[in-house]
């Protein structure tokens, strides 16, 4: 007869059905919680994303409230003079540095703005390189020809509504909030932005490429007059080419270019233009990025963080209302797009990309 000390011993263990069962519950929870997870942690990453975006925001009205005008984008006139030859290619996000506390980094690059332009800054690597710049976005990974770009920035400025390549960029009409000087165009001030600043954009996420459709949107390459100041095919050239996916930008292009330059000042490095929605394709006329169109885009899911001109950050969905894409851009007599001054026929997404063309429009939720 077994005793009962005998009968315990011998249920002590599992079998190996109830050891699957369990093993399976195990597997079964991870699964549901693992994305759970991944989304908290994409909405932390989102949430410091934002909270950066509105500290550039705030810096660039805090340069306003110094300056009485918002930073140039190209031609600000402290990294010009007598001894400061090559300081032409440095841009808004150099401007801002002491404004985001980063004056040390500043100076380094005034030091040496004689010797050294942003294209080729070796003295200082200040176009490449920096400690804590609040340029970039979490949720952005840190792979791919960027790696060596350190470090990664996320935000651009707004051009505007009409796209034009870098030596093209100086159009003479009032359209984004930021501009160049070269062509004697006024500075942006609070009184210029008569659409509104809650209605304005100042700044916007536009992700780091790695090539073909390994970002959102991708770059696609050979686009016929993209970008050019006359004769401007319709955005749904860029969508079409972009669907054939036959001219992908290799990585190894992108991550050659100069496009990861933070501190510079042409627009396909720190731009960006409201035609295309958030996280539609870019386009290039050519192998180069000098034509690139720079739509705003992001990692996050749906849309990407844009800071207004009152030093709001609203997060704008990839649905945004941009108008009909199969629309010619404007051509005035003279035949240069730079030179319209009508209402963008962007629809939500364009108006929002303006700054003084009296659109009536409704923010999205």
């Amino acid at each position: 007869m077994k005793t009962s000390m005998q009968i315990r011993n011998k249920r002590a263990g599992f079998t190996l059905v109830e050891l699957l069962v369990v093993i399976a519950i195990i597997g079964t929870l991870i699964g549901i919680l693992l994305p759970a997870v991944q989304a908290a942690r994409e909405s932390a990453r989102r949430s410091k994303c934002s909270n950066d975006m509105k500290q550039a925001t705030l810096a660039c009205l805090l340069f306003n409230d110094a300056k009485r005008r918002f930073p140039r984008g190209e031609g600000e006139p402290i990294y010009i003079s007598a001894t400061r030859t090559k300081g032409e290619t440095y841009g808004i996000f150099a401007t801002l540095l002491p404004f985001v506390e980063q004056t040390a980094l500043f100076d380094r690059i005034l030091s040496t703005i004689s010797t050294q332009n942003c294209q080729n800054n070796t003295a200082v690597n200040a176009c490449t390189t920096g400690s804590g710049l609040p340029y970039a976005c979490p949720s952005d990974p840190a792979g791919g020809p960027q790696a060596a770009r350190k470090p990664i920035h996320s935000f651009r400025a707004n051009w505007g509504d009409i796209m034009v390549m870098e030596n093209e960029a100086f159009d003479p009409s009032y359209r984004g909030t930021t501009v160049s000087t070269t062509s004697n165009r006024p500075d942006v001030t609070v009184a210029r932005i008569t659409d509104g600043l809650s209605k304005s954009i100042m700044l916007s996420e536009v992700v780091h490429p790695n090539g073909g459709t390994t970002s959102p949107g991708g770059i696609v390459m050979n686009v016929a007059n993209w970008g050019r100041a006359a004769a401007q095919p319709a955005p749904s050239t860029c969508l079409a080419a972009a669907a054939a996916g036959t001219s992908w930008m290799p990585a190894s292009t992108v991550g050659s270019s100069q496009y990861f330059n933070w501190a510079q000042s042409f627009p396909h490095q720190t731009g960006f233009f409201t035609i295309l929605p958030p996280n539609a394709p870019t386009c290039v006329s050519s192998t180069s990025l000098q034509s690139a169109s720079s739509n705003a885009s992001s990692f996050h899911v749906g849309g990407v963080n844009v800071g207004f001109c009152d030093g709001s950050v609203r997060f704008v969905a990839n649905s945004v209302d941009a108008g009909d894409p199969n629309q010619t851009p404007p051509q005035p007599s003279n035949s240069d797009c730079r030179t319209y001054k009508g209402q963008s026929l962007w629809g939500v997404w364009g108006a929002m990309g303006t700054i003084g063309r009296g659109e009536t429009f409704t923010m999205p939720e």
